[in-house]
């Protein structure tokens, strides 16, 4: 008999939800609470599923041919810090990649419960697949045995640029696995794309939960046993609202399934045809409010964090974007001793048909409010007469004004000027009046629905996804095909016919697959027009490939393993614990130096990452408390940010320089000052001084980023004044550089960059402190950390004039905002080494504004007036939802800017020597 049904089951944090579908059909839907036993809670919801579907039609199980599965379930051992399993984690990169070591940016405690046991070894990649050194075979081999030892059985493998070339963490893979079978290996270059901290964070995550995810299937697969279902294809669904089979989808890819669910399902439902509509899904304990995009998530980025904003860390798998509250049916309402009302976020969660007054508990609900207002016909309404009607009164005003500010919030993150229509699901989608939401709503909103079988929006969700693929390369960008590059038409057409190929393995029906991405990073400082490309895809699930349908799981190893951390790799200056406190004031100082790069500076989560394992608490001077005779040093990171975010530095690279900068001055270097106060170099320095013990000056050479090694303040100021001469550093040596003229060094510098694979750490510009108090920009990196405080501590509208009120006790000058909006026109080419181009942004207003960059943002214009509105050597910074600088790497078409953000450069880089190295003309505006 040839199958035809397909069963949708999400598992939530209090009931099961199940759907029958014949195809697209939708044909029953049903609930259930499933208390502590998950896996009778599943079976009793598909026998109850089955068994009212077949009132309506005989359904023969046999015929069921798929179960799709969301669920979130296991995340929760995340978050309570509780179920993880030991992970050992060999990263290969060394010499590279030692300044951070694995799970750095990881709270303490999450990271002592997995044991924090690590090993950086010889290895990795450049951006070209080209090895940095080769694997140290005996090194693994060395470690298998040791990992054994320790009694741990689950290991994870990252690789410096593994996801251009796997090889390195394949032979891994095999070594250990010819050691003992039995170990649990997860790769990183299954996991995640660019970025090698947030890549081997997910595959470390991976491995810690594995053991209890096994386990979890196993629950899973014993159920549909029991449901005599066993013959069917066990998948689940995923972060970006597509499917896997469930040996083959990884723990972490599942984090954000049951908002993506509920966003595909609640689409489906109305078969909206709009290309944008909000979806609130509302359960027992929280609601979640996404944004469908022509029937699929919002994506939130290529990063996301787990865990809380201020203790989480960085993964780079996709996740959706969404608003979230801890409200929902089963959330606990209270009165204080001064009558102050509360709502959550205690939830009596599956208890509701316990502990609600209603049903005769002593806790008061959010349900209960919606049976005393009429909205809900549920327990005993008159158990609810002696509530207190102010109380009642101001809890129902609490609960909408908290939806609707998710709502509105959630709004903002689209460019829709049409009406938007919005969908209510989950068991709690009937808690609320919609008349009085109504009011508290954005304008925007034209429409408000409760489908039919809103409660199980997930499990339909869940029953309709689709197979996804994708493939991620470097490619070089030719106008003619060479033997090094392919014309882009070309790239495109390799990339995707890999990704169609990676679909079709994972089971997606070959005739059904379509394109839904096409993502282009540029490598910027590095010869010819290099590009990470990655394309994405998806199709229907095809059921007839036996192959994919079939998955058992074995007994999960017990580790035997005890705490305790180990490296192989020494760290004198980094603290195995980072204090809350200085976390907090590098991520400060990180946001508001994003503001300053103006477009540039490379990402600053990295170097925020290493200056918050120092051991001391990040300090400066002024740059008048310099003795005139100091000897002051620019340093910086040279290169492409595309290559410095997974190649990272070595602590070895700034010893290497310094000393050697030293030897050839013949003078023991004072301090340290950044070359650019802005990005990821205004936060590097103050890990090269805690390195080479040496004094921070609070300043820098430019004000801002700029693309050009010659465009600062030392050599405008200072030309033929100081010697043209510096040091060039990676992971293995160092290069002293000195010639007649600054252009020449830079020049230099450049080729080595691209010689030593595209990221270089470099110490230049050799000045008195006299010199530099006269050239340099005072105050630089307090003016990044205040500013960095105020966008975190301050509400969007209220952003500005906090920032202006800061910029008039600085050397910078006024500060505005042009408007927010989304990306419509991006138009990039790679020149020299440069990400040139101009993009077309149409803000709330409906103005369509043009930024011209060079790496930097360099100009702005309104395109309707054709009036430029700023214009380098001002700072143009947008701003993300989060008040996140947005590198022009990351640029595209689609992406939400919360602000464009414009801040008067300081008097020293408006002045006629300067405008002739920084200024329009430099950058060619006025030509074009």
């Amino acid at each position: 008999m040839k199958s035809r049904y397909t069963i949708g089951i999400d598992i939530g944090g209090t009931r099961t939800h199940a759907v029958l579908c014949d195809g697209d059909k939708i044909l029953n839907s049903v609930n259930k609470t499933h208390l502590d036993n998950i896996k009778h809670g599943i079976v009793e919801t598909i026998q109850l599923l089955l068994s009212e579907a077949n009132t309506i039609m005989a359904v023969n199980p046999i015929e069921i041919h798929t179960v799709m599965v969301g669920t979130t379930q296991f995340v929760n051992q995340i978050l309570q810090k509780k179920g993880l399993s030991p992970v050992f984690t060999i990263r290969l990169g060394a010499p590279a990649t030692t300044a951070i070591k694995p799970a750095a940016d990881w709270p303490f405690e999450l990271k002592s419960l997995i044991g924090n046991q690590y090993a950086i070894v010889e290895g990795g990649y450049e951006f070209n697949g080209e090895e940095i050194s080769p694997l140290d075979i005996t090194m693994v081999e060395s470690l298998g045995n040791q990992i054994i030892a320790e009694g741990i059985h689950c290991i994870a493998v990252s690789c410096v640029f593994s996801h251009v070339n796997p090889k390195q963490e394949l032979m891994v893979y095999n070594i250990l696995k010819k050691i003992n079978p039995d170990f649990r290996i997860y790769l990183s270059h299954q996991m995640g794309d660019l970025g090698l901290l947030a890549r081997e964070n997910a595959t470390i995550l991976n491995a810690a939960i594995s053991d209890a995810f096994d386990s979890y299937l196993q629950h899973l697969q014993g159920a549909l046993d029991e449901a005599n279902l066993g013959h069917a294809g066990l998948l689940l669904s995923s972060n970006n609202g597509t499917i896997e089979r469930a040996g083959v989808i990884f723990p972490i890819q599942t984090y954000g399934s049951g908002p993506s669910n509920s966003i595909r399902g609640a689409t489906r439902l109305l078969e909206t045809r709009t290309k944008y509509s909000i979806v609130a899904d509302i359960g027992g304990t929280s609601t979640d409010v996404g944004i469908n995009v022509n029937g699929f998530p919002l994506p939130a980025g290529s990063e996301i964090k787990i865990g809380d904003e201020k203790d989480g860390f960085s993964c780079n798998f996709p996740s959706p974007l969404t608003v979230s509250c801890a409200l929902g049916g089963g959330s606990i309402v209270l009165v204080d001793q001064d009558n102050n009302v509360t709502v959550g976020p205690v939830s009596v969660g599956s208890d509701l048909q316990i502990r609600s007054q209603c049903f005769g508990g002593n806790d008061f609900t959010v349900t209960d409010i919606a049976v005393v207002k009429n909205r809900l016909e549920i327990g005993n309404k008159t158990l609810l007469k002696g509530v207190s009607v102010s109380m009642i009164d101001q809890a129902d005003e609490m609960i909408h004004q908290k939806l609707a500010d998710m709502i509105n919030t959630a709004i903002l993150y689209t460019d829709s000027t049409e009406q938007l229509q919005l969908i209510l699901v989950g068991g709690g989608a009937s808690l609320f009046d919609l008349k009085k939401l109504r009011e508290l709503l954005n304008p925007s909103i034209c429409d408000i629905v409760i489908p039919n079988h809103a409660a199980s929006a997930n499990a339909i969700g869940a029953a309709i996804a689709m197979i996804h693929g994708q493939y991620s390369k470097v490619y070089q960008y030719e106008d003619t095909p060479t033997a090094k590059g392919m014309i882009r038409e070309n790239v495109i057409a390799d990339a995707r016919a890999n990704a169609i190929k990676n679909a079709i393995d994972k089971g997606a029906d070959s005739e059904t697959i379509k394109e839904i991405g096409i993502t282009e990073i540029p490598l910027t400082y590095l010869p010819g027009a290099l590009h990470n490309v990655k394309v994405e895809v998806i199709g229907m699930f095809d059921p007839e490939n036996d192959v994919h349908l079939s998955f058992r799981v074995a007994p999960s190893k017990k580790s035997t393993y005890s705490a305790k951390t180990h490296s192989i790799v020494s760290f004198p200056t980094i603290s195995s614990n980072i204090d809350p406190q200085k976390k907090q004031f590098v991520e400060d100082l990180a946001l508001g130096a994003g503001v300053l790069g103006s477009g540039g500076g490379g990402d600053t989560s990295l170097a925020s990452v290493m200056m918050s394992q120092l051991l001391n608490e990040p300090q400066w001077m002024k740059l008048n408390e310099l003795d005139d005779h100091d000897l002051v040093v620019a340093v910086a990171a040279m290169g492409t940010p595309t290559v410095g975010i997974e190649k990272i530095f070595s602590e070895n690279e700034f010893e290497l320089a310094i000393n050697q900068y030293e030897e050839k001055l013949a003078r023991k270097i004072t301090a340290i000052i950044p070359l650019e106060g802005a990005g990821f170099n205004a936060l590097l320095p103050a890990v090269v001084a805690e390195v080479c013990g040496k004094k921070l000056v609070d300043g820098d050479c430019m004000g801002r980023a700029f693309p050009e090694l010659q465009m600062n303040m030392v050599y405008i100021y200072g030309k033929n004044k100081i010697p043209y001469n510096a040091v060039v550093s990676n992971c293995k040596n160092a290069t002293y550089v000195n010639v007649n003229d600054v252009k020449t060094l830079e020049d230099i510098a450049r080729g080595i960059t691209i010689e030593k694979g595209g990221t270089v750490f470099i110490a230049c510009m050799p000045m008195t402190g006299k010199q530099a108090k006269l050239w340099c920009i005072p105050d630089t990196l307090s003016f990044c950390r205040e500013m960095g405080t105020l966008i975190r501590t301050t509400r969007i509208d209220d952003r500005v004039a906090a920032l202006r009120k800061l910029c008039q006790r600085t050397a910078y000058g006024p500060i505005n905002s042009l408007g927010s909006g989304r990306i419509i026109e991006l138009h990039r080419s790679i020149d020299g080494g440069f990400n040139l181009g101009w993009m077309v942004l149409l803000t709330k207003n409906r103005d369509r504004i043009k930024i011209e960059f060079q790496n930097e943002n360099l100009r702005v214009i309104n395109c309707t007036t054709n009036c430029v509105l700023a214009i380098v050597p001002d700072i143009i910074t947008l701003l993300d939802v989060k008040g996140k600088a947005i590198s022009s790497e990351m640029l595209k078409v689609g992406l939400e800017i919360s602000s464009i953000l414009t801040i008067g450069a300081p008097a020293l880089l408006k002045t006629k020597e300067a405008l002739a190295v920084v200024g329009p003309d430099k950058f060619h505006l006025y030509k074009s």
